[in-house]
């Protein structure tokens, strides 16, 4: 009875065309995890998002002290050593373009989990952490950076997003003439089958003109034969290295899905920075001070999983491990 529910004759035309039906004629979506939005934009649905957007999401107190504690340690462990550490939130797509949600997700209050997160730290650690939402916010008023059927920035917000990297990298390291954004060329390009629209089941059915921002010369080449610490949150996307000859610098990234289009740029600009789909990892970090030294660490994460790991019994760990190391 399984196998037949799975293998029964046209089950993948049927399939098609109920989510043809509800997708692009009744504008309802088909799959909980997708949300669809006016003029055919798409918004990934993940636990607390909508709510979070809606200011409906309220930061706990030992959420954003252990968050403070945490990020303190970090910093201050990696400037024991030498090292800058530099932290980014990717903006939800929802946070950037609301005005494409559907017409019931309204703004309730006014304040994110970012937004709380920010205000608790009252400017502390501004010179760490960059809030890319408003250069992210000014540069679509001139083009779109976000793609609309996934869920991530497209090749220009990415580009933008690199830039401001390297901006705020350049009060760090002045004198560094490598760190200025590698020359592109702009054209357009058709896209299909992103991932929000594959989600769907209507791979071929959304597509998009978007921007294809391509790296005029590259000097950054891959390195396979180097040993690097093995984590990763994707099993099959393993941490890797890239190396340019011509610069001078050297860095860590922590990273997620966001990070990707980022990495044929803003490894121009560093003689070797290895890439680790993982959240901060001291662990990883020592075992790759035997082979180099980075002179920066960066940590990125999507603004939904802002305060994933912060469970009360995650929250209490850090907090004692603080009062302990008087940190």
């Amino acid at each position: 009875e399984e196998y037949y529910n799975d293998h029964f004759g046209l089950r993948r035309v049927h399939l098609l065309f109920n989510n043809y039906i509800k997708a692009k004629i009744l504008k309802s979506s088909p799959v909980s995890k997708v949300l669809i939005g006016k003029d055919n934009w798409l918004y990934v649905v993940r636990a607390k998002e909508i709510n979070d957007f809606q200011g409906l999401v309220k930061a706990k107190p030992i959420q954003l002290e252990a968050w403070k504690s945490n990020f303190k340690e970090k910093r201050d462990w990696l400037m024991k050593q030498g090292i800058r550490y530099l932290y980014l939130i990717a903006p939800n797509k929802g946070t950037i373009y609301p005005e494409y949600l559907p017409y019931y997700i309204k703004k309730i209050e006014y304040k994110t989990q970012f937004d709380q997160l920010l205000e608790y730290l009252d400017g502390e650690f501004d010179q760490e952490i960059l809030d890319l939402r408003p250069v992210l916010l000014r540069g679509k008023e001139k083009e779109q950076l976000y793609y609309r059927s996934d869920t991530h920035w497209n090749q220009k917000g990415a580009y933008i997003v690199y830039q401001s990297i390297l901006e705020r990298m350049r009060i760090w390291f002045p004198g560094e003439r490598t760190l200025t954004p590698a020359p592109v060329s702009e054209t357009t390009k058709i896209y299909k089958g992103l991932d929000l629209a594959t989600m769907l089941g209507l791979p071929k059915t959304y597509e998009e003109k978007a921007p294809l921002v391509a790296l005029r010369e590259t000097c950054s080449e891959r390195q396979e034969n180097i040993k690097l610490p093995q984590i990763g949150v994707i099993e099959n996307v393993m941490p890797f290295s890239m190396e340019c000859p011509n610069a001078k610098l050297r860095a860590v990234v922590f990273r997620d899905s966001f990070f990707v289009s980022i990495v044929p740029y803003f490894s121009e600009n560093f003689r070797q920075v290895v890439y680790i789909w993982h959240p901060y990892d001291r662990d990883a970090l020592e075992q790759l001070f035997t082979q180099f030294k980075p002179d920066i660490v960066i940590e990125e994460n999507g603004e939904s999983f802002l305060f994933l790991l912060y469970t009360d019994e995650f929250c209490k760990s850090i907090l004692d491990k603080a009062v302990a190391e008087n940190y």
